[in-house]
């Protein structure tokens, strides 16, 4: 999605911000833009270009009602060369088919104009890795290293994501650089949204240790929870888990291994293909969670996933509950539960291991309380 905000003078229309970024589906990233718009169009009119890798089309709107649309990039650096910008902002362009092609016209732009800001949001690791997630050949976050190297295993990522993960991809040395040289000569500063992913960016590219600043995302204060004592011991999965990034694998091993008749897993959201026991509620808004914490008696928030979030909505939703809340260790949620007097981080991924391991936790906490 592209974004253009521009305000009104007696002379000419001012443009005074740019934001790229790619609207995939309804999730944190779409969220983040909302609000932005919210905040900004009082005082700006909002235009945005969005890419639909689907049709290869690139879409006009204000800011989603369209104006028009072009399957011709050129036709995108034509329009943006006719503008004087106060501001660029890259929000998220993954899967943009012409994504090294935009930097060198985003660099291209800077160098004519120099006066112009341009900013980046770290919503995920695109600029990394293709893989924008950071989950590996064998679907394992790869902490920015593999044994057989970047090269191998960006070559044999599951072939139905290739689509998605190789647009405007040669290499990954040629990717790497590209990315290293926008940072260094056309980004003027990063904004991302936890301390985790600044270390993660700054391990690739040291240069933007001076330009990356941390502001979290703001989020709704749920009202606190607080479940009637029962016998069961629920665990709830709050979002779409319907991705292995998300932890669906993992759920789906918890759920085929439980031998607990009074060990119940919940997801509060989506989740393809719901193994036997598992419990699936569907979609929901934001301030139905509590009622479905108290209609399924929820004893602890598990939050699956196994790649490094870069915020983390359910987290913060699920703190802001006051409800316990376990992770893997790695990525915002770790960041944020470590710290928290009723989170647990796992060390390991072993789905059986830790299903035990929250049941464990969740004791442990009932008998603190009587």
């Amino acid at each position: 999605m592209i974004l253009f905000i521009s305000r009104r003078s007696n002379v000419y229309l001012l443009i005074k911000k740019l934001c790229f970024g790619l609207i995939i589906h309804w999730g944190g990233t779409e969220t983040y833009s909302f609000n932005q718009f919210s905040e900004l169009q009082k005082e700006y009119i909002l235009l945005r270009l969005q890419y639909n890798p689907s049709f290869n089309v690139y879409i006009f709107s204000i800011p989603d009602k369209a104006l028009g649309y072009t399957l011709n990039f050129d036709i995108v650096k034509s329009v943006i060369s006719e503008f004087v910008f106060g501001e660029i902002c890259v929000n998220n362009i993954v899967a943009w088919e012409e994504t090294l092609n935009l930097l060198k016209s985003l660099s291209c732009y800077k160098k004519n104009h120099p006066q112009t800001k341009v900013s980046f949001r770290g919503h995920d690791f695109y600029a990394i890795c293709p893989s924008y997630n950071l989950l590996n050949c064998d679907n394992v976050f790869c902490n920015l290293s593999y044994p057989k190297g970047c090269s191998y295993c960006i070559k044999n990522i599951n072939i139905v994501n290739k689509k998605l993960l190789f647009s405007g991809f040669n290499d990954m040395t040629v990717w790497k650089k590209s990315w290293n040289d926008f940072f260094s000569h056309t980004c003027d500063e990063m904004i991302v949204f936890s301390n985790s992913t600044k270390e993660l960016f700054i391990r690739v590219y040291p240069v933007l240790e001076t330009k990356i600043h941390i502001i979290p995302h703001k989020t709704k204060q749920l009202p606190i929870v607080q479940v009637k004592k029962h016998k069961n011991i629920n665990i709830a999965m709050l979002g779409s888990i319907t991705s292995v990034a998300k932890g669906a694998n993992i759920v789906g091993e918890m759920c085929d291994g439980n031998k607990d008749p009074h060990l119940k897993l919940v997801v509060i959201g989506a989740y393809k293909n719901a193994p036997k026991g598992l419990i699936v509620t569907g979609k929901y808004k934001p301030l139905d969670i509590p009622k479905l914490i108290k209609k399924y008696q929820i004893d602890i928030v598990f939050i699956p996933s196994v790649c490094p979030e870069t915020f983390s909505y359910t987290t913060a939703e699920a703190m802001s509950m006051n409800m316990p809340v376990v992770c893997y260790n790695m990525g915002a949620p770790a960041e944020r539960i470590s710290k928290y007097e009723k989170g647990l981080v796992l060390k390991n991924i072993h789905p059986l291991e830790n299903l035990q391991e929250i049941k464990n936790f969740v004791e442990k906490l009932r008998k603190e309380i009587k």
